[in-house]
């Protein structure tokens, strides 16, 4: 929570050995997000926790509970895929960046790929 910036909208990412790198945030998520941290309180329950997310037990997400919630979404839409899970909500992520307009190099900044090959593949498909 303490790397979630809805004033600004971003959130401050750690990645593998304590790479840190900003995402912007749409404006629309934010107002999620706001909704979701009072949600979040009640939820608590006075217990402390330093997640955003985290399971009905206020134990960390794990890939398996993910990969379940991505699924279940993916079926209640429809959407039939082998693989499932975080990459591939990141490449839909990159796909409607550049579908809504951005530029390579914003779309670079956002998800801090330091080639663009990764994002110019995306590109071929808008």
């Amino acid at each position: 929570v303490k790397d979630l910036n809805l004033n600004k909208g971003f959130i401050t990412i750690t990645r593998r050995e304590n790479e840190k790198r900003r995402v912007v945030l749409s404006r629309q998520t934010c107002i999620l997000c706001r909704g979701w941290l009072s949600v979040r309180l009640k939820h608590l329950n006075k217990q402390k926790n330093e997640r955003l997310f985290f399971s009905s037990r206020i134990k960390p997400l794990s890939r398996r509970t993910l990969y379940g919630m991505v699924s279940d979404f993916m079926d209640r839409a429809k959407i039939k895929k082998k693989h499932l899970g975080s990459e591939l909500l990141r490449q839909t992520a990159i796909f409607n960046m550049l579908s809504s307009g951005k530029t390579i190099e914003d779309v670079q900044s956002i998800t801090g790929n330091k080639g663009l090959d990764i994002i110019q593949k995306y590109l071929l498909a808008v």
